[in-house]
């Protein structure tokens, strides 16, 4: 038997002859087929739509005699995605790469952040100077207006009697 083993940071794809998968180990030990994997895959990527596509994506599903998707794809998708899983799987690929994103946007920040201190305190021009002081102290949020509410308790009771007090006012002039 000859396997085509295909790994990357998060799972390792067992594959038989590039068709049949035997399982797939993946970091929460969900055991998953090669092709239920694929399905996860392009399900939490987002880019084919629907849980029709990536069925029929993953499955390498024939079109039908007129040249679209069977119809049964949709009802096969549909139970696939109420097995818990599948359910897993797809939470945990779309927290990786919520938890990617994340990662690279606080890495993004943290670098302009330390070239404006950089740019304020080396450079010679002053008007870059003060750009980069005004970027930074709008990070911190040091020019925005401060609102305050106080919030009085009071009692029903006083509430409806001071209610009746300028209904009787309104009435009298």
């Amino acid at each position: 038997m000859q396997y085509l083993y295909a790994s990357n940071l998060y799972h390792l794809n067992i594959y038989k002859n590039d068709s049949f998968a035997l399982m797939i180990s993946s970091m929460s030990k969900v055991k998953l087929t090669a092709k239920q994997n694929k399905f996860c895959e392009l399900y939490s990527a987002g880019e084919l739509g629907s849980q029709k596509a990536c069925y029929f994506e993953a499955y390498d599903v024939e079109l039908d005699d007129g040249g679209k998707i069977p119809k049964w794809v949709e009802t096969e998708a549909c139970l696939l995605l109420q097995n818990p899983k599948i359910t897993q799987r797809i939470e945990e690929l779309i927290n990786q790469k919520s938890d990617k994103l994340l990662a690279s946007s606080t890495k993004t920040k943290d670098y302009i952040l330390r070239k404006l201190f950089r740019l304020a305190e080396e450079t010679e021009n002053e008007q870059s100077q003060l750009k980069s002081l005004e970027l930074l102290g709008k990070q911190i949020a040091l020019w925005t207006d401060k609102i305050e509410t106080r919030i009085e308790h009071r009692q029903p009771e006083d509430i409806e009697q001071e209610l009746e007090q300028k209904i009787q006012q309104l009435l009298k002039d």
